[in-house]
Order: structure tokens, then sequence, then C-alpha cells
């Protein structure tokens, strides 16, 4: 962690893109937490399709 702080503090164009990968990083975070809490929503929440419009329950096959 040490060199990490000293990389930071030897110049300011470091710091700055220490700061712009760190949010580009917290930016792909978020957006991977938010696509997988979709996934959770889409699977236990929403509705599913009503199959019996494609024929179940008549018989029907393939």
């Amino acid at each position: 962690m040490d060199k990490i702080v000293q990389f930071v503090q030897k110049s300011e164009h470091n710091a700055t893109a220490v700061a712009i990968f760190g949010a580009i990083g917290v930016a792909v975070v978020a957006l991977k937490a938010l696509s997988f809490l979709k996934v959770l929503v889409d699977v236990f929440l929403r509705s599913g399709i009503n199959l019996k419009k494609y024929g179940a329950g008549r018989g029907g096959w393939a």
C-alpha cells in the first residue's frame, strides 16, 4: 500500500490517472451489479410468457 501512495504522490498526473482508472473501475463494477440485479428481477419478480398462446395444453406438439 505504501508503494501505491508513493507512486500517487510523485506527480499530479499520477494522481489524476489513478482517479480516472478508479472511476472507470467503479463504473464497470456498478454496471455489472445492475446487470445482475436485472437478471434477478427478471427471473424472480416478473411474470413469464403465457405459453397457451403457442398451443400449450391443447395437445399441440413441437
